[in-house]
């Protein structure tokens, strides 16, 4: 096969030979300074029957013997300079959509020996019949690196917390899916390690199934080739599954905040439902706070329209709920209104959360 040299600006490669009718599957791997170990899985999955494209992330001089072992049997890319794993992945995924056939289910690996060839086969032979993304699923061991346990039971918890679903592995490489989900898959943010915890926030968003392998997790000798940075690489994945908690909790801080204040002003006015009107108008301002966050901080789409609308009908809805509820509380019940608007917010984050992600901020919807 051939190499191709990649501009960073561009990211586009020069034409190679498709896959065989006879071999559907394709493994993708994006590669930085990695050591023999990648020649032998290189050539352990095209012995499987997997075609092979490797993205060269920027690597250095020591490593081009090791890309140049390979290219007889693999499709091998280049980043004439390092850009992170996250955009080695979309680099790879555009040249398969470009150049690979549309029914072609894609694996993949980490370089670094952490994958077994059988195990990106049976992940790549799961997705052969799943409609969505399947995941290698590593049992970690006692004995794996502090960084990978801690970092991986962290992300676990806060994506479990912020999307609502449950997922063993957050940060595995090794993943397999439909070549009919690249076009939204180039366009999940993220340049290095965070592309990958991306990916599983925009699944979750949309509604795209995620299912689990068991898989081996290999450590071998500290694992030297990873080039997962620990405490930066957290920062960033964790940075994407704060935001929508952040974005939630300013609108309901400015709520509250408002809330109390025209309560106070209309009760010492005499004003009957004083608590009910605040919360109209409350809502009304940290509403528009909260779109705005969203749609630009969250969930990345700035240039949408119909956002609008879809996000005034769910505000208008669960304020309108909101209100009854709470009013219902404070006027029947002769409940504190501060107490009750706390309890009455946090019974509607979820359902706000659920219909935000799955239909207000879709990916892919036309602007």
């Amino acid at each position: 096969m051939r190499t191709s040299v990649l501009d960073p600006a561009a990211a586009t490669a020069a034409p190679a030979a498709a896959p065989t009718a006879a071999a559907p599957g394709i493994a993708l791997i994006p590669a930085l300074d990695p050591d023999a170990t990648f020649v032998t899985l290189v050539e352990d999955l095209v012995t499987l029957g997997l075609d092979v494209v490797v993205v060269d992330d920027g690597s250095g001089d020591a490593a081009a013997a090791h890309f140049d072992a390979v290219t007889r049997s693999a499709t091998v890319l280049r980043h004439a300079r390092n850009l992170g794993k996250g955009a080695a992945l979309r680099t790879g995924l555009a040249w398969i959509a470009d150049h690979c056939p549309g029914d072609a289910v894609i694996v993949t690996l980490d370089a670094d020996g952490q994958h077994l060839p059988g195990d990106a086969a049976a992940v790549l032979d799961r997705a052969r019949e799943h409609p969505g993304i399947v995941l290698g699923r590593r049992e970690i061991p006692d004995h794996a690196p502090l960084k990978s346990r801690l970092g991986n039971a962290a992300a676990r918890r806060l994506f479990a917390g912020v999307t609502g679903v449950r997922v063993s592995d957050t940060q595995t490489g090794l993943r397999a899916f439909n070549a009919a989900l690249i076009p939204w898959l180039v366009r999940v943010p993220g340049q290095r390690f965070e592309y990958e915890l991306n990916m599983l926030l925009g699944a979750a968003r949309e509604g795209v199934p995620l299912a689990e392998v068991g898989i081996a997790a290999v450590y071998a000798d500290g694992n030297p080739t990873s080039h997962f940075r620990p405490w930066r690489d957290t920062v960033l994945i964790g940075r994407d599954l704060a935001r929508f908690a952040l974005s939630s909790f300013g609108a309901f801080a400015l709520d509250y905040a408002l809330f109390s204040l025209f309560t106070a002003g209309l009760t010492a006015a005499g004003l009957a439902h004083a608590a009910a009107v605040a919360n109209l108008a409350a809502r009304a301002a940290s509403a528009t706070a909260n779109y705005q966050a969203n749609r630009h901080f969250v969930f990345h789409r700035p240039g949408a329209r119909r956002s609008a609308g879809q996000y005034a009908i769910l505000a208008v809805a669960l304020l309108a709920a909101n209100t009854v509820v709470l009013d219902t509380l404070v006027t029947r019940l002769a409940l504190n209104p501060y107490v009750v608007k706390i309890g009455v917010e946090l019974a509607f984050f979820a359902v706000s959360w659920a219909v935000q992600r799955h239909l207000v901020f879709r990916a892919g919807e036309p602007a």
